[in-house]
């Protein structure tokens, strides 16, 4: 039975059907793979992906799904992750109630599938002083945001040249490859340097993983990059013309991080590219409401009726 899902849209949906706890740890991972979606690079190339598709584009399909494959690790330990720390408090519960936890969801299939393993030494004796400033976020992050003009200059329509890519350099653009890195040298450093004083430059020094620094330029040039390409349907390159338009006129600073806080409280990256959350320019079912721009909005959803949650 499904109890939530994120589409590469602006909302989340989770089923209001739920028990309070059940809903909010729903929540929570929907939210995750919504916030890996428009806070990186690679996840806005499949946002935009999808769009493609949902305006009747064919070319790109397969390539979409080849990309998600290389991102489900990436998408799902950030998820199940951001459930152990927002839903269960992992980091205020006992040493004894942490294994406790942390066997059982050892117990459940998608801890070996998606590589849950990886993230042990972290989740262990979890507490809000090991948690610093690049665990969970900043690692999850950094593995998604990748420079993407090779993959554009490849030509995102031949998803033979664009698997070759992700096959030869994985380090530069294979998420689920870059996240094991990453998360690798974070435990390196961690033996000699407390957890708040971890950069994802010292990261990124330690495994020799570039990221793209997830700001303002760098969207203002991505986008019509992206619109440049003729691989895109028509409506895609309008729609990524129309953001970049915006955002190269407008100059808006990033919005603050307690401006985008969601009703669950989950706090997100710096950055969001606010045209990219309005209904007036991407592809909207028409029984879904139209949302206000720079907000992230939280729907449950019950067979057809929307209450939305602000």
């Amino acid at each position: 039975m499904i109890t939530g899902n994120y589409s590469f849209e602006d909302l989340v949906r989770v089923d209001c059907k739920l028990a309070p706890q059940e809903f909010l740890i729903n929540a929570i991972h929907e939210v995750a793979h919504f916030t890996l979606a428009k806070q990186t690079t690679f996840g806005l190339l499949c946002f935009f992906l999808s769009q493609d598709a949902n305006f009747g584009g064919q070319k790109l399909s397969q390539t979409l799904r080849l990309l998600e494959r290389s991102s489900e690790c990436t998408n799902e330990c950030y998820a199940r992750t951001m459930e152990l720390l927002l839903g269960y408090r992992l980091a205020s519960l006992s040493p004894p109630e942490q294994d406790a936890l942390l066997q059982q969801e050892r117990s459940r299939s998608y801890y070996t599938r998606y590589r849950m393993d990886l993230l042990d030494p972290l989740l262990k004796n979890c507490s809000k002083e090991t948690s610093g400033s690049a665990f969970p976020h900043k690692l999850f992050i950094m593995a998604s945001n990748i420079d993407l003009y090779p993959l554009l200059q490849a030509g995102l329509s031949n998803s033979s040249k664009i698997l070759q890519l992700l096959q030869e350099k994985p380090e530069q653009f294979h998420p689920d490859h870059r996240l094991r890195l990453l998360i690798q040298a974070y435990q390196q450093l961690r033996q000699h340097l407390p957890p708040f004083l971890i950069t994802p430059k010292h990261i990124s020094a330690c495994c020799g993983i570039t990221f793209v620094e997830n700001t303002f330029e760098t969207m203002a040039k991505l986008l019509p990059q992206m619109a440049a390409m003729d691989f895109f349907h028509l409506q895609t390159q309008v729609l990524l013309q129309k953001n970049g338009h915006f955002l190269l006129s407008t100059r808006q600073k990033p919005v603050n991080k307690k401006d985008i806080a969601l009703s669950i409280r989950l706090s997100i990256t710096d950055h969001v590219i606010p045209y990219c959350l309005s209904g007036g320019f991407r592809h909207i079912p028409s029984a879904t409401p139209v949302f206000q721009p720079n907000k992230n909005v939280l729907s449950m959803v019950h067979h057809d009726w929307y209450c939305l949650v602000h």
